[in-house]
């Protein structure tokens, strides 16, 4: 049976419409605080609920129409996608189970090393030595090697909802060495994921920046600025414990953990963030059992899809 042309491709276009411009969202405004919340990145959801989409107009297509369902609607697809969304969110809370548990996997494969050479699986905690001078922070002109910031504004955009919406955001890294129990070791953090604490909160009139901070480092050339920002700004302080999860990389500095599948610089213990893994991936995978279970059942029965 053939749901019709427009039902599906429309179906397909307003699933996908939705999916990627949430994850193009926190991409670009919030990439770390999507990481550090879900464990996964931003790829990963969206290839996971492009194939939950497909899965959900496969069955869909597979049996045959609901007497109440008429394709020739407008609301047809928008029917369809919102039919779909429980096993889109399976699958999305399947990539969450498994990008966490390749994380577990990798720390459980890693360890200290007295003698880093190229190609070695790292798991180090530590304390931080800056190699160069500790960076400055934007916003409020903290000492850090590590750093995120965000400015929300209030009404921006000549809205009067009163509510904040992200404008600005960055992140920046100065490389620092960790010192072990293994010895010392050099981090160069510019690609890791950055889970820091440390974070710090302030509101100001509009088009105005807390004492401390470099404007000229925050693009801030609006014409309808809002009537209030939030300064927001997590760092990584000198002399702070962390851990690191990486591979390191021969460079003309010497062994530097610079890259690794994931990298992560992490503040507290491998224990503490061992344990964040873990929860994330126990959420997940309730989600994803949820969701891939009820999601299938709900299409199998709304369209009498043959098993």
């Amino acid at each position: 049976m053939a749901l019709g042309f427009e039902l599906v491709v429309g179906g397909v276009v307003l699933l996908h419409v939705l999916l990627l411009g949430a994850v193009v969202y926190y991409d670009a405004v919030a990439s770390a605080v999507f990481h550090r919340r879900f464990g996964t990145t931003p790829g990963a959801v969206v290839a996971a609920g492009s194939v939950g989409s497909a899965a959900a107009i496969g069955l869909a297509v597979a049996g045959r129409l609901p007497p109440w369902l008429d394709v020739g609607s407008r609301s047809a697809a928008f029917t369809l996608a919102l039919l779909a969304v429980p096993l889109v969110v399976g699958f999305v809370g399947a990539a969450v189970t498994y990008g966490n548990g390749q994380t577990l996997r990798r720390l459980d494969e890693s360890g200290p090393t007295t003698t880093p050479t190229d190609g070695d699986r790292v798991a180090v905690t530590g304390v931080v030595t800056p190699q160069v001078a500790a960076g400055t922070t934007p916003l409020f002109g903290r000492p850090a090697v590590c750093w995120t910031w965000r400015l929300d504004a209030r009404n921006w955009g000549g809205s009067t909802d009163g509510q904040y919406h992200t404008v600005r955001s960055g992140h920046g890294s100065v490389p620092f060495v960790l010192d072990t129990e293994a010895g010392r070791l050099r981090i160069d953090p510019s690609d890791a994921t950055l889970e820091r604490s440390g974070e710090r909160v302030e509101e100001t009139p509009a088009e105005t920046f807390p004492a401390g901070a470099d404007p000229s480092a925050v693009d801030h050339d609006w014409s309808l600025p809002g009537d209030r920002w939030r300064h927001r700004e997590r760092v990584l302080d000198p002399d702070a414990t962390v851990s690191v999860l990486g591979t390191v990389e021969e460079t003309p500095d010497g062994p530097t953990v610079a890259g690794g599948d994931p990298f992560v610089v992490t503040t507290g213990g491998l224990e503490r963030y061992r344990r964040r893994c873990r929860t994330r991936l126990q959420a997940g995978a309730l989600v994803a059992v949820g969701g891939l279970v009820g999601g299938t059942w709900l299409l199998v029965e709304t369209f009498a899809v043959p098993l």
